[in-house]
C-alpha cells in the first residue's frame, strides 16, 4: 500500500532447481524466511531445495545484475513481507514463484539500468576481494548506494520534494570490462568511493537525510 505509481510486473523466468535451466547463468533466492539473493553467472552453483532461481542466457547476464539489485533492495524485501504477512512463518515469508513475480516495479530508463548494473557489479566484486581494497565498508556503502536508487525509482516525487534525490549525483561510474585486470577494477572501486563517500558530497548528505523522510523510515525500520 505504500507503493502508488504506474508499474509493470516482473514476469521473471522463475524456475525452480529441478531444471535443468540451473547450470544457466542465474540468481539463486534463498525461498525461506529470508529473502536474499546472490548471483551465479557461470553456472556453476547447484541450487538447495528452498531456493528459487531466476535465468537468462549469457549475453544478457547484466540483466541478472539489474534484477540483483532490485531484489536485494529494502524496498522490495519490505513490500513482500508487508503484502504477505500471513505467510510468515519464524519472523520470515515462505517465498514462492507467485510473490516474487508479482512485485511491481517502476519504468527503469536505460541509462539508470546502467547505473544500477554497474554499482552492483562494484559490490560483487567489492566482496570478492575485500582484503585487497582500501576500506572493508566498500559492499556496505554501494549496498546503500542501491537503496538509495531503489528509493528514488520507486518515490521518485517524494525524494525531488525534499531534495534527497541520488542518481543525478552519481557522476561518472566506470564500467568493468573483460579486459580489466583485478587492480584496475580496485582503483576504479576506490576513486568511486572516496568521491561519493567525501562529506560534503550530495551522495552521502542525501543518502543519510533520506531516512528522516516518514515512509522511507518506515521501510528501514526506524523507530523514534
Amino acid at each position: 500500500y505504500y507503493f502508488q505509481l504506474v508499474s509493470q510486473k516482473l514476469h521473471l523466468l522463475v524456475e525452480f532447481r529441478y531444471s535443468k535451466k540451473s547450470i544457466k547463468p542465474k540468481i539463486i533466492i534463498k525461498g525461506l524466511t529470508l529473502l536474499d539473493a546472490c548471483i551465479d553467472i557461470e553456472g556453476i552453483i547447484i541450487p538447495g531445495k528452498s531456493t528459487l532461481i531466476i535465468t537468462k542466457e549469457l549475453e544478457h547476464s547484466n540483466d541478472l545484475h539489474l534484477l540483483l539489485g532490485l531484489v536485494n533492495s529494502k524496498i522490495f524485501i519490505f513490500y513482500i513481507k508487508e503484502k504477505y504477512r500471513g505467510s510468515s512463518y519464524n519472523t520470515g515469508i515462505n517465498f514462492n514463484m507467485d510473490m516474487i513475480n508479482d512485485v511491481p516495479v517502476p519504468l527503469i530508463s536505460e541509462n539508470n539500468k546502467l547505473l544500477i548494473i554497474q554499482v552492483v557489479k562494484y559490490i560483487i566484486f567489492s566482496k570478492e576481494h575485500k582484503n585487497e581494497l582500501q576500506n572493508d565498508l566498500f559492499p556496505t556503502y554501494f549496498e546503500q548506494v542501491i537503496d538509495g536508487m531503489v528509493y528514488e525509482l520507486y518515490f521518485s516525487e517524494l525524494l525531488q520534494q525534499h531534495n534527497r534525490t541520488i542518481i543525478e549525483h552519481l557522476g561518472d561510474l566506470p564500467a568493468f570490462t573483460d579486459s580489466m585486470s583485478g587492480n584496475q577494477k580496485t582503483e576504479i572501486i576506490n576513486t568511486v568511493f572516496d568521491r561519493l563517500n567525501e562529506k560534503n558530497h550530495p551522495v552521502k548528505i542525501n543518502l543519510e537525510k533520506m531516512k528522516e523522510i516518514e515512509e522511507i523510515k518506515i521501510i528501514e525500520g526506524i523507530k523514534e
